[in-house]
């Protein structure tokens, strides 16, 4: 909003001093704003990247009921046979990640392929 503001404010003014108060201001959102997003995306890289003890079992678990869900509609029916499994280091988010990726491959396929 504040860069939206000061956008406004510039085009509004025809005055020089106000137009480069305005463009300071709008640099000093966006440097703020990417500082902001930076900081957050090394925070979600970190966390992602560590490996920590995962129950995979409980993992495929949870994941085939969600991509239960949306195959069923589909008319696709998800059968999973998972024995005991130890717990072993992984990183959950990437493992989960691979539920989403066949529940996008099956949005992404044309309705002729569904039986």
């Amino acid at each position: 909003m504040t860069i939206l503001n000061y956008a406004r404010l510039g085009l509004r003014h025809k005055d020089e001093p106000t137009r480069d108060k305005a463009l300071q201001k709008i640099l000093d959102a966006g440097n703020k704003g990417a500082k902001i997003t930076s900081r957050v995306l090394g925070m979600a890289r970190n966390r992602s990247s560590g490996l920590e003890p995962t129950n995979l079992a409980k993992l495929n678990r949870r994941s085939a009921r969600l991509l239960e869900r949306e195959m069923s509609k589909y008319r696709i029916s998800v059968e999973l046979r998972c024995g005991a499994v130890p717990e072993v280091p992984a990183t959950a988010t990437r493992s989960s990640r691979c539920c989403l990726t066949l529940i996008n491959a099956r949005q992404a396929m044309p309705s002729a392929a569904v039986c």
